[in-house]
């Protein structure tokens, strides 16, 4: 019955477009587990040793082997690296660094407008909340070398509470018996080799972006691009809302929210409405108009009731968890 009347409770709070009261105990509890998190993360400097993000990075993802380095650059663990000089977002090197463009940005969905985009260090994936004062929600942007001031595009998207890290698109590649369903639902490609089944998949998630033993960060594994949301919508869109999606190799992948879930996921099409992300404050710059392709299913409609249901459904689905 408490779980009924919460979840009635949380339809009512999104159908006026209200924020949900913060001292009910689910909320408390979750944005509780968010702060801890939160503090963790900006306490955490064991993966890279930095208190903020690197000013150039030298990585450019590009493999020696399948298409080979320039002059300017150097061949090491098996990618060219910038000899000298910052890797742009295409891997040339350019005798520039990263430039600091905004801080304490929030970037709020489209879909479900109370909740906004946020980071946690603890599982390295990223979700969505309805407390955007949690220091997760803010954010730096750096825009990345080769770019003019006007219209840039590619960025470092840095969680303010963990400054040694940012938000990318990760490409994983792995195989499975086939009777290991562990990695159902997820957003893969999958193939089958002598009895294994093997799977592409692409998450949103934190990465640090300081070489150390185990990792050598490339610029399209730890960037991300920019472009302005299609206004062709019912019920349109709102001004300035942009997509976000990956960087060199994975910038196909838009991210988004799922339906009836915290977490943001990626997917190769227009996000629609669940990956449309309104920057609080405005972006001091123009981004580029979309150029994707179009969206093809869970488009979604900016309307009074989509926003009711969806919020209800991610309200419902936390509570349930937490109670």
């Amino acid at each position: 019955m408490h779980i009924l009347i919460t979840t009635l409770a949380a339809f009512a709070a999104c159908a006026l477009g209200v924020q949900p009261p913060q001292g009910h105990a689910g909320s408390t509890k979750l944005v509780s587990r968010l702060r801890k998190t939160a503090a963790r993360s900006s306490g955490n400097k064991t993966h890279s040793g930095l208190a903020r993000p690197p000013s150039c990075l030298q990585n450019t993802g590009v493999s020696c082997i399948s298409e080979g380095c320039s002059a300017s650059q150097e061949c090491k663990y098996g990618q060219c690296f910038c000899g000298s000089g910052c890797t742009s977002a295409a891997g040339r090197c350019l005798n520039e660094d990263n430039v600091l463009v905004a801080t304490g940005i929030r970037f709020k969905n489209v879909r479900w407008p109370t909740y906004y985009m946020v980071a946690s260090a603890m599982d390295s994936e990223i979700h969505v909340a309805a407390n955007k004062m949690d220091p997760l929600a803010q954010f730096s942007l750096y825009r990345l070398a080769g770019q003019s001031g006007e219209h840039p595009q590619d960025f470092l998207l840095v969680p303010q509470a963990s400054p040694a890290h940012s938000v990318s698109v990760v490409h994983r590649y792995h195989c499975m018996d086939l009777m290991d369903k562990s990695a159902v639902g997820k957003d893969q490609h999958n193939t089958t080799l002598t009895g294994k089944s093997c799977s592409h998949t692409w998450e949103a998630e934190t990465q640090p972006m300081s070489p150390s033993f185990s990792a050598h960060p490339a610029v399209q594994e730890t960037a991300v691009r920019f472009s302005l949301a299609p206004t062709k919508r019912k019920g349109g869109v709102p001004e300035g809302a942009i997509t976000i999606r990956g960087s060199g190799h994975h910038v196909n992948r838009y991210m988004f929210v799922h339906v009836a879930s915290w977490q943001v996921g990626t997917r190769d099409d227009d996000p629609g409405l669940g990956g449309y992300w309104v920057p609080e404050p405005p972006l001091p710059f123009q981004v580029p108009a979309y150029a994707g392709p179009p969206c093809a299913h869970a488009c979604g409609s900016f309307s009074g009731r989509s926003a009711m249901v969806g919020g209800g459904l991610l309200f419902a689905l936390a509570v349930a968890f937490l109670a």
